[in-house]
């Protein structure tokens, strides 16, 4: 399967290490001294499997994603893995089931494969626009899931954000063994710039792609996800700790 990456905040490191261990998971645990948004942390990333000789398409997900269907899940990657290995960076987009206002957006358009070509990346709209993009169709929310080939994403990272690649490179060269865990330098690591990847290198790159996809996925980002990925009553209601819920419907207590 290659080479399997955690990168997480220093002060994570054990909670991390131990959550792995209990899921039987084997994975390099990469201590990032402070946050730097998931640019940086895609490029160390692709870095370091170029620097392992591995080319294959790279996975990337976020830690606080709740999937339902995990059959659903991994035939969406499957398709995904046949536009990366062509070259294509992908993005996994959600089918909308309302008008959110809590995730961001893709607007698509040509066909292409099992995928669309990606025409922009939309920050969280209101309520009347995200209405909007429901009702005309051809918008996903925005998962955060990409999956590329390294050699790619350096590619285009040299084109879009050369100067954060620069620091990613000297990051990389300036890694130490800490027993189980790969730390950053914090001096060379503080010099990349704090960014999205979506800001960074997809709304930027005309290799983009996104596969609409349907899995049950949740970023949990909002109360209402919370409720959506509990155990709820007959009444609808999801009650955590010493609570007496009276003619309540539908409510996260």
């Amino acid at each position: 399967l290659g080479l399997s990456q955690l990168i997480c905040n220093q002060d994570h490191r054990f909670l991390a290490a131990e959550q792995f261990r209990a899921a039987n998971i084997t994975a390099e645990i990469v201590l990032e001294p402070f946050g730097r948004n998931t640019a940086p942390a895609v490029i160390l990333a692709a870095l370091r499997l170029i620097e392992a000789e591995m080319d294959d398409p790279m996975l990337v997900l976020s830690a606080d994603h709740n999937i339902a269907d995990e059959a659903g899940f991994l035939a969406a990657l499957g398709n995904a893995h046949e536009l990366a290995v062509a070259g294509k960076l992908v993005t996994l987009g959600i089918e909308p089931s309302f008008a959110c206002t809590g995730y961001g957006y893709i607007n698509y358009g040509a066909n292409i494969g099992v995928g669309f070509e990606v025409n922009s990346f939309i920050e969280k709209p209101n309520e009347a626009t995200a209405k909007n993009y429901i009702k005309k169709g051809n918008y996903l929310w925005n998962s955060g899931m990409f999956i590329v080939r390294p050699s790619i994403l350096i590619g285009e990272a040299e084109l879009h954000c050369a100067e954060l690649l620069r620091h990613c490179r000297l990051t990389v060269e300036s890694v130490t063994k800490d027993f189980d865990f790969i730390r950053l330098s914090e001096q060379d690591f503080s010099q990349c710039e704090d960014i999205s990847l979506d800001y960074a290198i997809m709304e930027h790159t005309r290799k983009a792609v996104v596969v609409p996809v349907d899995f049950g996925w949740d970023d949990v980002g909002d109360l209402q996800s919370l409720w959506k990925t509990n155990n709820h009553d007959g009444d609808g209601n999801v009650m955590i700790g010493d609570v007496v819920a009276l003619n309540s419907h539908n409510c996260l207590v």
